[in-house]
C-alpha cells in the first residue's frame, strides 16, 4: 500500500555507480523531495537506533568498532560474499528502512518524492512507489566510476544487485551529464507534470 495516496512517489534504481544520486539531485532541483535509502540505513546504524540494535542483537559485537559504533565496511565484506548472509541482514534491516522511508514520505510537503535504493522488494520499498526508473549503464563504465570515486568491492556489490522486477522507464547514463539530464527531464515531464 502506498505511503500517501496524494503524492506521486517514484523509485530510482540502478547498479552501483550508475548515477542514481545524480538523478535524485536533479529531480530535487526540479522541486521533488529526494530520499536516499542508503542515508536512511546510515541513520539506522547509529548507536542506539533500531538498525544498530537489530545487528547487535543478532550478531553480537562482531561488527562493532572499539568506540561501539557499527563498522559498515566490515558488514559489507561479510554480507556481499554470501547470499545467505545478505538475506539475513536484509531481513533485519529492510523493514526498518521501509518504515522510515514511509515516515519521510508522509512528512514531505512536496507533491513528488523520489526514492533512491538498490532494492525495491514488492513487499517493502517497492510497495511505496508508483513507478521505478532504472538508470542504465554498461558494467565497464560503472566499474571505472566506482574505482575513480574510491569505491571498494565493485565486483562483489555488482553481483549482489538485482534489477527490480518491474521497471517503468529506463534512462541511459553513458555519454555526459547534459545528455543524462535531458533524458531525466523527459521522465520528469512524463511522470510529474
Amino acid at each position: 500500500m502506498k505511503a500517501n495516496m496524494k503524492k506521486k512517489v517514484y523509485g530510482i534504481a540502478g547498479y552501483i555507480g550508475s548515477g542514481k544520486s545524480m538523478a535524485g539531485a536533479y529531480f530535487k532541483a526540479l522541486g521533488a523531495d529526494f530520499i536516499d535509502a542508503d542515508e536512511v540505513v546510515d541513520g539506522l546504524y547509529q548507536k542506539g537506533e533500531a538498525g544498530y540494535e537489530k545487528i547487535v542483537q543478532y550478531f553480537g559485537d562482531r561488527f562493532l568498532r572499539k568506540d561501539g559504533s557499527l563498522d559498515r565496511k566490515k558488514i559489507a565484506r561479510f554480507i556481499f560474499n554470501d547470499a545467505n548472509k545478505l538475506k539475513i541482514i536484509n531481513n533485519l534491516i529492510h523493514p526498518l528502512v521501509t518504515l522510515e522511508i514511509k515516515k519521510r514520505i508522509n512528512a514531505s510537503k512536496a507533491e513528488v518524492v523520489f526514492i533512491e535504493a538498490i532494492c525495491f522488494l514488492p513487499t517493502q520499498i517497492g510497495a511505496l512507489v508508483d513507478k521505478i526508473l532504472w538508470i542504465d549503464c554498461g558494467k565497464k563504465i560503472l566499474k571505472e566510476r566506482v574505482e575513480k570515486s574510491g569505491g571498494l568491492m565493485f565486483e562483489i556489490i555488482y553481483k549482489s544487485q538485482k534489477k527490480p522486477g518491474e521497471i517503468n522507464e529506463v534512462v541511459e547514463n553513458v555519454v555526459d551529464k547534459a545528455t543524462f539530464r535531458r533524458a531525466l527531464k523527459k521522465v520528469w515531464d512524463k511522470w510529474c507534470v
